[in-house]
C-alpha cells in the first residue's frame, strides 16, 4: 500500500514580497530611465532650438545694423559727388571715410559710372574693373534702388565678399552705382562669440536664396532656394524654427535650424545648432549612467534575499519593541497618576499643618496646578507636550471654586501646545495672577470680570493675558507676599517676558516659547 505525501500549499511571505518589490522598482526604474531620455532628447531639441533662434536673431540685427549703415553711407556718398561718379576725388574720398571707418564692419567704396566701368578715383581690387555684365548693375539701371549680392570671389584675394549698392540717378538720369564691399567673414565675427558648439553655423540669405555670407565660410557660391530651412523661412512672416533637424547639403552635418527676416533688405538671418552636438553629451550621460544600473541592479537582487531572510527576525523585534513600548507608556501613566496621586497627598497634610488658613489655601493652589499638569499627561498619549487650552481651563475652574459669585470669568483660549517643562510654570503663573485678582481686584464685594486670554502671537510665541475692571494696582510698592517674585522665577525659567499695568484695572501679559 503507498501513500503520497499531500502537496505543501504556497504561502505568500514577507520573502516574496521583498523579491517582487525589487523587480518591479527595477522594471519601474528602467522605464522611468527610458522616459527621461526621451524628455531629455525633447528637451536638448527644444533648447537647440532656443540657441538656434537666439543667434538668429542676433545674426539679424547685426546685419540689419550693417546693411542700414551701408545705406546710409552709400547715400552719404552719393550726395558728396551730387549724383555724378566722376566728381569723385580726394575731397569726396575724405568726406566718406570717416561715415566708412564708423560702420560695424569692414568695407570699401566703389563707384561705377552709367557704363559700368570702375572709377579710377574710387576702385578696390576686390571688384572687376568693369561692372556691366553684373546682375545687380543690370538690376541697377533697370530701376532698382538697392542691392544686395549673393557671396562673390574677391579679385585680389579669392576670399568670400558680398556687395551692397546703391542706384546712381541725376535729374532722372541713370549715372552709375555706388557699392560697399564687405568680407562675407563679417558672419563668423558674431557667431563664434555665442559658442554654440561644434559645427554650429549662421548665414544670410537673399530672398531669393543666394547665400550671402555664412560661417564656417562657404567655398564657392551657394544657392539654397530648394532647401527646407529657406522653404520653412519663406512660408513665415517673421522668424521661427524648422520642426526638425536638417542635413546640411554644404558638410553633411544634421543641424537644428531658426531663421528671422529681414523684409526691408530682402534678406534672411539663419541660426543653426548641430544636433549630434547637442545630444553628445546626453548620450555619454546615459551610457555612464547604464553601466551603473547593471551592478546596482544585481546589488538589489542579492540585497532583497538578504533582506527578505532578516525580515521574520525583524518582526518578532519589532513585536517585543512594541510591547516593550507599551509597556513604557503604561509606566509613564502610572508615573504621572502617582506624582498626581503624592501631590494630592501633600495638599492634604499641608491642611493639618497649623498656619493660617490664608498660606494653606494658597499653598493648596499652587499645588493643585502642578497636580493639574500631571494629570492632564496621564489622560493623554503625548509625554512630551501639553495642549496648553484644556490644563488652564482646569486651573481655572479650580481657582473659581468657592469663590463669590460677584467675579465673573471670561475665557478665550485657544489651541497652544507646549512642552511639558513649560506647562507646569506657566500653570503657577496663571494660578498667581488669577488668584490675585480674586482676592484683590474686587474689594467689600464689588462686582466685576476677569478676563483669560491665550493664543499664539507666531509659530515660536504664544501669549497668556488676564486683565480685570477693578481698582489696579501700583506696581511701585513693595509686594508683601511671595506671588510676584515667583511669576518673576517661574517667568525666568521659561525664558518669557512678562508685562504689567495696574491702570484702569488690572493687566497681566506673558509672552512663553511654544512647543518646537
Amino acid at each position: 500500500m503507498s501513500t503520497t505525501e499531500p502537496k505543501k500549499r504556497f504561502r505568500w511571505e514577507a520573502a516574496h514580497t521583498v523579491i517582487a518589490f525589487t523587480l518591479t522598482l527595477l522594471l519601474i526604474v528602467y522605464v522611468v530611465f527610458g522616459f527621461l531620455i526621451w524628455v531629455a532628447v525633447q528637451n536638448s531639441f527644444s533648447q537647440s532650438q532656443e540657441n538656434a533662434q537666439r543667434g538668429a536673431d542676433l545674426v539679424a540685427r547685426q546685419t540689419a545694423w550693417t546693411i542700414g549703415s551701408a545705406r546710409n553711407t552709400l547715400d552719404l556718398a552719393v550726395a558728396v559727388i551730387d549724383n555724378r561718379p566722376e566728381t569723385f576725388g580726394s575731397e569726396q574720398a575724405a568726406l566718406t571715410a570717416d561715415a566708412i571707418a564708423q560702420m560695424p564692419a569692414n568695407a570699401e567704396l566703389v563707384l561705377f559710372d552709367a557704363s559700368g566701368d570702375v572709377m579710377p578715383s574710387a576702385s578696390s581690387g576686390h571688384l572687376p574693373d568693369t561692372f556691366a555684365d553684373a546682375e545687380l548693375f543690370e538690376a541697377a539701371r533697370n530701376g532698382q534702388e538697392w542691392g544686395i549680392s549673393g557671396q562673390m570671389q574677391s579679385e585680389a584675394t579669392g576670399e568670400p565678399i558680398f556687395i551692397v549698392t546703391r542706384r546712381i540717378t541725376d535729374a532722372g538720369r541713370f549715372t552709375g552705382v555706388a557699392a560697399l564691399v564687405f568680407d562675407a567673414g563679417v558672419v563668423s565675427r558674431i557667431w563664434e562669440p555665442l559658442d554654440l558648439g561644434d559645427d554650429s553655423s549662421a548665414s544670410i540669405v537673399r530672398d531669393d536664396g543666394w547665400v550671402v555670407s555664412r560661417f564656417p565660410a562657404l567655398e564657392e557660391p551657394l544657392n539654397a532656394g530648394d532647401t527646407v530651412s529657406f522653404q520653412a523661412a519663406q512660408e513665415s512672416e517673421t522668424s521661427g524654427t524648422v520642426p526638425r533637424a536638417v542635413v546640411s547639403r554644404v558638410d553633411g552635418v544634421s543641424r537644428v535650424v531658426a531663421f528671422t527676416k529681414l523684409p526691408q533688405y530682402g534678406v534672411i538671418s539663419f541660426g543653426t545648432v548641430s544636433q549630434d552636438a547637442a545630444l553628445s553629451g546626453l548620450w555619454s550621460a546615459s551610457i555612464t549612467v547604464m553601466w551603473l544600473l547593471g551592478p546596482i541592479s544585481l546589488a538589489l537582487l542579492a540585497g532583497s534575499f538578504l533582506t527578505a531572510s532578516l525580515l521574520n527576525k525583524s518582526a518578532r523585534t519589532q513585536e517585543s519593541l512594541s510591547q516593550a513600548l507599551q509597556n513604557n507608556e503604561l509606566l509613564f501613566r502610572e508615573i504621572h497618576h502617582r506624582v498626581k496621586n503624592n501631590l494630592q497627598s501633600v495638599a492634604s497634610l499641608l491642611q493639618l499643618q497649623p498656619i493660617a488658613r490664608e498660606i494653606k489655601q494658597e499653598m493648596a493652589q499652587r499645588i493643585a496646578a502642578m497636580s493639574a499638569v500631571h494629570e492632564h499627561i496621564y489622560r493623554s498619549s503625548n509625554f512630551a507636550t501639553v495642549n496648553a487650552k484644556g490644563y488652564l481651563e482646569t486651573l481655572i475652574e479650580g481657582i473659581r471654586a468657592g469663590q463669590s459669585d460677584n467675579i465673573d470669568v471670561k475665557l478665550d483660549l485657544n489651541d497652544v501646545t507646549v512642552d511639558k517643562d513649560t506647562a507646569m510654570p506657566l500653570g503657577l503663573i496663571l494660578n498667581e495672577v488669577v488668584s490675585n485678582a480674586f482676592k484683590h481686584a474686587f474689594p467689600d464685594g464689588k462686582k466685576g470680570t476677569v478676563s483669560v486670554t491665550l493664543d499664539k502671537q507666531d509659530d515660536t510665541k504664544g501669549v497668556l493675558i488676564v486683565q480685570d475692571d477693578g481698582v489696579g494696582f501700583d506696581p511701585e510698592v513693595k509686594s508683601k507676599g511671595i506671588g510676584r517674585r515667583l511669576v518673576s522665577g517661574m517667568a525666568l525659567q521659561i525664558d518669557a517676558e512678562v508685562e504689567t499695568s495696574g491702570s484702569d484695572g488690572s493687566y497681566f501679559k506673558l509672552t512663553f516659547p511654544l512647543a518646537e
